[in-house]
């Protein structure tokens, strides 16, 4: 699950930053650190009982054939016993390079049948990085240069090259196996080897042949950029304007002519350019009606003349060979000027433009800057890719003429496949017909990426971590905060029912105190009130009335007869004088 979500990353975060060994040379600690990371990112399942030691890896490494999905893991698995097993760093540094290769398959855009040849080396790119883990840091190392070698010179191939391109492609198988036979038995060069050999051998015979190419089409492109440039310049100038008719003859033919010729044989196209241009406009200029009180005009005329012959005569170069027909063109050309100069009517002959073989080439074609821009920074040697109705196409700028402003293109076989101007060829890739393909090797870029994934995915995976054990800490805590609130809840609870008790047991307290109060009270309240009357009664003599109550409230009135010696008992009698 860990090494499926490295390819489920799409932003690599600008804001991680790690020391890779992919990206400048790589000190002791960084490797360790390398390492680890590795290790974290692709962790083994189950540790082996036997370890095997690198030396003995890399001896299995050279028995190994990869399969075409590029997984060397489990090739390399297949050779082992039972019981053995890699190192966690061994383990993981395979684990990349699977992912490394399988990436750089699907992004350096060489034909399948290439990557497949290439696939065949993995094993001795593990080998490499178990032998010198920080070689991709290494510009140095030979491997690189041969990498780079292997995008520059397979990167035109296609499988539609016919019977060179199939040569081609078996030569570098052959020589493919070649280098790894050599390895297998440590006799591997790897700056001079049956590849590398291959390749040079391969470049010279295609240079030869683009040469020739070249030879052959940069005076035609040059040339057909002459008369494209004439067509343009012509159009632009004698639109709108006013010529006798043997004038815009002369402008159509002898002209037009003497412009491509020159512009060929000129050292610099653009100056001479321009300086084409300025005489040709001054020299129809000449021919435009003006009013006849106009002297100014006049006597500009009369001063440009002169110069206008001297020059016309030197650049007429079409009829250069033909000294009769160029003094004959010039005497009709000085003769026409006469009449503008006396004021004579010309009747003008109607402008038909000059076809131009693209409508880009014409004067009201205007192509942008950004385009023109983009088609500048194209480099001789570059590899494009052709969108076509029938396909796609390799093709290779292999010549372009910035003073021409023409592109020349061949395919992988030095053969030519195409040609534009600058405005075509911006045209082209506005509408999106072509697109740039990689010149150079893209594994150190796909392992720097691969790297900063893992990196990231690290770094998620801690930042996981960290949240788990932040919320399980919270949950203890709060778990904790729970139990002690409980507590307090239930001390308090405790106290409350203490303090109520208390309060209960106080007032209970409170209530006998005020009942025994009471009652001493009443106790007082009985004593007094029996002396009271005690004292009342000794005090109550023989013949003496008293009342009397009875149960119902009734009343009735006694007389005391008698008491007894210290008045313990007392008797009443009734009205009657009887004992009541």
């Amino acid at each position: 699950m860990l090494v499926y979500n490295v390819f489920r990353i799409i932003t690599i975060t600008s804001s991680i930053h790690t020391d890779s060994f992919l990206t400048a040379p790589t000190t002791g600690s960084d490797t360790k650190t390398q390492l680890e990371l590795l290790q974290f990112c692709f962790p083994q399942k189950k540790q082996p009982q036997s370890l095997l030691s690198i030396k003995h890896t890399i001896a299995i490494l050279q028995t190994v054939t990869p399969n075409l999905d590029g997984q060397l893991l489990d090739a390399i698995q297949q050779k082992l016993e039972p019981l053995d097993g890699f190192d966690n760093t061994v383990y993981a540094q395979i684990c990349f390079f699977d992912k490394l290769i399988l990436h750089y398959g699907k992004s350096n855009q060489l034909s399948t049948d290439i990557n497949n040849i290439i696939m065949m080396l993995s094993p001795l790119l593990v080998a490499t990085q178990l032998s010198k883990p920080q070689w991709l840091s290494d510009s140095s190392h030979p491997l690189h240069q041969l990498i780079e070698l292997l995008q520059q010179q397979c990167i035109g191939w296609q499988t539609d090259s016919g019977k060179a391109g199939q040569r081609f492609l078996e030569q570098f198988r052959k020589a493919t196996l070649q280098l790894l036979q050599d390895w297998r038995s440590n006799t591997a060069d790897f700056s001079n080897n049956a590849l590398t050999v291959f390749f040079h051998k391969e470049q010279q015979r295609r240079s030869k042949v683009e040469t020739r190419l070249k030879d052959t089409e940069s005076g035609a492109l040059r040339a057909k950029r002459c008369h494209q440039l004439a067509v343009q310049l012509l159009n632009e100038k004698m639109h709108g304007m006013q010529l006798p008719a043997s004038i815009s003859n002369f402008l159509q033919h002898s002209w037009h002519d003497s412009l491509i010729l020159t512009l060929i044989h000129s050292d610099n196209m653009q100056t001479e350019y321009q300086r084409l241009r300025k005489l040709t406009e001054t020299f129809i200029w000449t021919f435009q009606p003006f009013e006849s009180d106009d002297n100014k005009i006049q006597q500009r005329i009369y001063r440009l003349i002169p110069n206008l012959q001297e020059e016309l005569r030197d650049s007429i170069i079409s009829l250069n060979h033909d000294l009769v027909k160029l003094n004959h063109q010039l005497s009709v050309i000085e003769a026409e000027h006469l009449k503008i100069l006396k004021g004579e009517k010309v009747k003008p002959q109607p402008f038909t433009p000059i076809e131009a073989d693209n409508v880009l080439n014409t004067s009201s074609a205007q192509i942008s800057r950004t385009l023109l821009k983009h088609v500048n920074q194209l480099n001789e040697g570059q590899w494009l890719l052709h969108q076509k109705d029938n396909g796609q196409e390799r093709i290779k700028l292999l010549l372009k003429l910035v003073d021409s402003q023409q592109l020349l293109f061949s395919n992988h076989n030095g053969i030519k496949a195409c040609q534009y101007s600058f405005e075509e060829f911006a045209y082209k890739l506005s509408n999106k017909s072509f697109t740039l393909l990689p010149h150079k090797s893209r594994l150190t870029t796909n392992a720097t990426q691969l790297i900063d994934k893992l990196a990231l995915l690290q770094e998620q995976q801690k930042n996981k971590t960290t949240l788990r054990i932040n919320k399980e800490q919270e949950k203890v805590q709060k778990t904790r905060e729970i139990a002690r609130q409980k507590a307090i809840n239930e001390a308090k609870k405790l106290q409350d029912e203490k303090e109520q008790l208390e309060q209960r047991q106080l007032k209970e307290q409170q209530l006998i105190a005020e009942q025994k109060a009471d009652e001493h009270s009443q106790s007082e309240h009985e004593k007094s009130q029996y002396l009271i009357f005690s004292r009342m009664l000794e005090s109550f003599t023989t013949g003496g009335t008293m009342k009397f109550y009875n149960d119902k409230k009734e009343s009735r009135f006694c007389k005391l007869a008698a008491k007894t010696q210290q008045a313990a008992k007392y008797i009443f009698v009734n009205n009657a004088g009887i004992k009541d």
